[in-house]
């Protein structure tokens, strides 16, 4: 899972990421007709409003057994009560922030630590007492050309009962030798050790699989969204899926690996739909079909329906062969062939109880006139459980989850 959460709560709501806005919205009525509409239980408004949160994540550093909800904009973090939105705590980071991801429980308090992807190239550990916010460790510097560094929980992949960190880092030149570029690399690290030992390695590294002849080093981000997605190899450990929504002349590919890093399989965007957005969003680790293996889905914000019309698209992946389950295209032309189609952002989990994993996709200016942005929940194979309408003419929404609160 990507922001490392499994989703095992009884009442599962989800949050919204708008310009200047923050809401967590929720269903509570299972067994009524569906659609069903969704309302807000609480926003938070976050001043000024030019200071748009872009990071946004959901964990349980209390350990309680309920999520916080921690978001940044520029280099300010703050966390959330998930119940009533009160602010636990607020505090700053060195430089402006890429990305933020709870991976669990190494400090041995109960509580989850926090990852935090600075924009100085560093990823830093942070631990919650009472007393405050605290830095444990420092991974890092990574190059950071390409402005991003994506984390994901991984979960325990080193036997030693605590879990250990994903970070990519799309401008990673893997290869270079011009005109042939292979750009991005992903590492998985033992955070717990590097507590003890900062200049640890990686026990992980996987390098970018597709070079490409270009005069541009600008292309072939690899690790410009990574996820865990479950263990589908039954090792007992989780297996990683990593896109590049870039390569291949925009084309667009994904693939998966073993957390020791054994390439397992390729999926390749259409090429017909150029630049494709195929890979710009993935998450995976719930079980689709009920087959007993999790499956993983990759978003393809340009994809296109049998009328040509660029409406995006949500691939379900089958985690024993990675044949194609379903999928599950939007209902209207958008503008958006990027961040902010259909399928540009997209979560995986359980929302109605029934132990499928449920399709949450974030879809803005559903209809092109008006800046319009959408959540649609749907459930095996593409049926449409719900649906959240919000008309926003300041900005758009870009990041989505499921909380347990």
């Amino acid at each position: 899972m990507k922001n490392g959460k499994i989703f095992k709560h009884v009442g599962i709501f989800f949050v919204i990421l708008l310009f200047s806005f923050v809401f967590v919205s929720g269903q509570t009525g299972l067994g009524v007709p569906t659609p069903y509409p969704i309302s807000p239980l609480y926003s938070v408004s976050i001043s000024p409003v030019n200071n748009y949160p872009h990071a946004l994540e959901h964990v349980d550093i209390q350990g309680d057994g309920k999520d916080e909800i921690a978001y940044a904009f520029g280099n300010n973090v703050r966390i959330l009560n998930g119940v009533n939105g009160n602010v636990l705590y607020s505090f700053l980071v060195p430089t402006g922030v890429f990305s933020i991801s709870g991976f669990g429980d190494i400090t041995g308090d109960g509580g989850s630590e926090l990852a935090i992807a600075s924009a100085n190239g560093l990823v830093y550990i942070y631990t919650f007492t009472t007393v405050g916010p605290s830095v444990v460790t420092v991974l890092g510097p990574f190059p950071i050309s390409y402005p991003f560094i994506s984390l994901a929980s991984m979960g325990d992949v080193t036997s030693d009962s605590i879990p250990d960190l994903a970070i990519g880092v799309p401008s990673a030149n893997t290869f270079n030798a011009p005109p042939i570029f292979a750009q991005g690399t992903v590492y998985i690290y033992d955070v717990f050790n590097t507590v003890i030992n900062a200049n640890l390695p990686p026990v992980t590294t996987i390098l970018a699989q597709s070079a490409v002849t270009t005069t541009s080093t600008t292309i072939g981000f690899f690790g410009n969204s990574i996820t865990a997605i479950g263990d589908i190899t039954g090792d007992g450990f989780s297996d990683l899926l990593i896109s590049d929504p870039y390569t291949n002349g925009g084309i667009g590919e994904a693939w998966v690996f073993s957390s020791q890093g054994n390439y397992l399989n390729t999926f390749i965007g259409n090429p017909t739909n150029v630049p494709s957005g195929f890979g710009f969003d993935i998450d995976g680790g719930f079980d689709y079909n009920i087959d007993g293996t999790p499956d993983f889905v990759i978003g393809d914000s340009n994809a296109r329906n049998v009328a040509f019309s660029q409406v995006g698209a949500v691939h379900v992946y089958s985690g024993v062969n990675f044949n194609l389950i379903a999928t599950i295209l939007g209902t209207s032309p958008t503008s958006s062939s990027g961040p902010g189609g259909f399928g540009s952002d997209i979560e995986v989990g359980d929302i109605n109880g029934d132990g499928r994993g449920d399709l949450l996709v974030y879809d803005s200016s559903p209809t092109i006139p008006t800046l319009t942005q959408r959540v649609s929940v749907y459930n095996f194979p593409n049926n449409l459980l719900y649906r959240w309408t919000y008309t926003n003419p300041s900005g758009i929404a870009n990041i989505i989850f499921f909380i347990g609160i």
